[in-house]
């Protein structure tokens, strides 16, 4: 009989990870989960943009047709437009220049709403600053996220023809003041955005502006109406655009403030917020341009760099102040493209 050998198993050894593998594994992991947290922002921040500008261009659509539907304001035409005129020639508008229209800040009832008065019949004629806010209030549960403004310039500056002048006129598509902190009532409860816009029970103290700006002229996104803060008017100046700050070829891409005209702000401010990437503005013809980046030209000097590119208009072989002086765009940027048109009352 054949005797039986014992087998001999060779035990298998389960092979574990090491700390150092963990750890690479980790620091992997992590770096992965950073970048992705720096995607989402972005994406997010892209996505807000986006249906700002689609809501902006179904807002863009609504004004016009709510204005144009006004008799007083029809397109061919109207006494609220002549009113217009004659606000922009008792403003300073005779040179042809952007004039912002104020929004009149003394009636409590109406805070806010443009007032333009007939020369002839002497009748105001409103627009009241619910009738700018978009989503129309009470339209909607929503809270109002933009309000429109307006400015304008006279076309005929000839003296003996200045008073029957037809009007370009551009109408901004502003988003509210994110930062807006409603007043608390009796109750300890906050009131709506809606009522701090509108309510003319609320006192002034409780009020809102739908943008703000600070005494400086800089935006203080709270829509406060107090320390000096007051509502964001667009802005007006004279830029330098042509040699020594970059162009060629008979078309110039970079602008810089040279001279601010209305509200008063000082040339530094405006220079900031001009060069703000997404900033629009519109040059003297009404031509729409956009800052798609800044450079440094020297010193503390940034330039705007804009398209399209100021273009010889005149077709004289150059580029003059005059083909893009004075230029208008707004402290807050908006990525909706403005309103232009012209009329001819």
């Amino acid at each position: 009989m054949t005797p039986i050998r014992p087998t001999t198993r060779c035990a298998r050894v389960a092979r574990a990870f090491s700390l150092v593998e963990v750890l690479i594994a980790v620091l992997v992991l992590s770096l992965g989960l950073l970048g992705l947290g720096a995607v989402f922002p972005m994406v997010m921040r892209e996505q807000r943009l986006a249906t700002e500008t689609n809501l902006g261009i179904s807002a863009g659509n609504a004004i016009e047709q709510m204005l144009f539907s006004r008799p007083d304001f029809a397109r061919n035409g109207g006494p609220g437009w002549e009113a217009m005129r004659e606000y922009l020639i008792n403003n300073n508008g005779r040179s042809g220049e952007w004039i912002p229209i104020e929004p009149d800040d003394s009636n409590a009832a109406q805070l806010n709403a443009y007032i333009f008065t007939h020369p002839d019949t002497g009748v105001d004629y409103h627009i009241p600053l619910a009738q700018r806010l978009y989503p129309v209030p009470y339209s909607t549960n929503q809270n109002p996220r933009f309000v429109w403004d307006m400015a304008a310039r006279l076309l005929d500056t000839d003296s003996s023809t200045i008073d029957t002048s037809p009007i370009l006129v551009a109408i901004f598509l502003r988003p509210i003041d994110p930062g807006i902190k409603p007043a608390i009532n009796s109750n300890g409860q906050p009131y709506s955005v809606l009522s701090t816009l509108i309510d003319s029970n609320l006192s002034g103290r409780d009020r809102r502006n739908p943008v703000s700006v600070d005494r400086r002229g800089r935006p203080t996104q709270d829509g406060r109406r107090d320390r000096g803060a007051m509502y964001a008017t667009p802005i007006v100046a004279e830029a330098i655009i042509g040699p020594g700050i970059g162009g060629s070829g008979g078309e110039y891409d970079k602008l810089v403030v040279q001279k601010v005209l209305r509200p008063q702000m000082t040339t530094a401010d405006a220079g900031v917020l001009i060069t703000v990437p997404g900033q629009q503005f519109l040059d003297y013809r009404g031509f729409v341009h956009t800052v798609t980046e800044t450079s440094d030209i020297g010193g503390t000097v940034r330039a705007a760099i804009i398209s399209p590119a100021i273009a010889d208009v005149n077709g004289d072989g150059s580029v003059t102040s005059d083909d893009y002086n004075p230029i208008l765009f707004l402290p807050q940027p908006s990525n909706v493209k403005p309103i232009v048109f012209t009329v001819n009352p």
